[in-house]
């Protein structure tokens, strides 16, 4: 049987992080949070709930990533699942993409752009479109913040620190044709106030030109 690691990767998520943990734990899946240095009880609330904390070298959401994905190889873990901890994606879908893993190296929970802020969804539809074009792919969700990766095949591959680092898994996985699935999900409504800013889509822009170039 595979073994699987769920990780929620967390900057001062207060708000939602017990009824994550509490959704995540009554699947019966072995869970760790990467904090990114929360000031406001995060920690002490994953602690208090028995949960490991992996603390990241640097802030960004890429390089708590690397570390997770290091941390898990370090306990055999084959496969890493990655949700935000917003509430915004479904914990009851985390099955639904385990039952793909043991046949694709990533698979995504991939959102209906519908269900995106407005400004947010036209924007990943041109990422989309930009790293399809470039990549020969067929992506309809670069950015999702929900997706299982093995651990083996991407360790090695990430280097991105920041929130550019969903963009560099979308255009690895094109360019080195690593088996990928994207299954249809929900997306919800945010608890807590979003991390992302908008230079932050200057920064995933020039990811897909770097990709592109190496």
């Amino acid at each position: 049987m595979t073994k699987v690691l769920v990780c929620l990767p967390t900057l001062n998520e207060q708000q939602s992080i017990s009824l994550m943990i509490s959704q995540i734990s009554a699947l019966g899946l072995d869970l760790a949070v990467c904090d990114a240095g929360s000031t406001d009880g995060t920690v002490e609330i994953a602690k208090q709930m028995g949960v490991p904390v992996i603390f990241r070298d640097k802030p960004g959401k890429g390089a708590g990533m690397q570390k997770t994905l290091q941390y898990a190889e370090g306990q055999g873990y084959e496969v890493v699942v990655f949700i935000d901890c917003d509430e915004t994606y479904p914990v009851h879908d985390i099955p639904k993409l385990l039952s793909y893993a043991d046949k694709y190296h990533m698979v995504v929970g991939a959102r209906s752009q519908k269900q995106v802020a407005f400004f947010n969804a036209l924007a990943n539809h041109g990422f989309n479109f930009l790293i399809n074009f470039l990549f020969w792919g067929k992506l309809k969700d670069i950015n999702s913040g929900m997706r299982a990766l093995r651990v083996k095949t991407y360790l090695p591959l990430i280097d991105a620190d920041n929130f550019d680092v969903e963009t560099q898994i979308s255009c690895l996985t094109l360019r080195h044709r690593i088996p990928y699935i994207e299954l249809p999900i929900n997306y919800e409504e945010r608890n807590g106030t979003s991390k992302v800013k908008y230079t932050d889509g200057i920064d995933i822009l020039w990811r897909i030109l770097k990709e592109r170039l190496r």
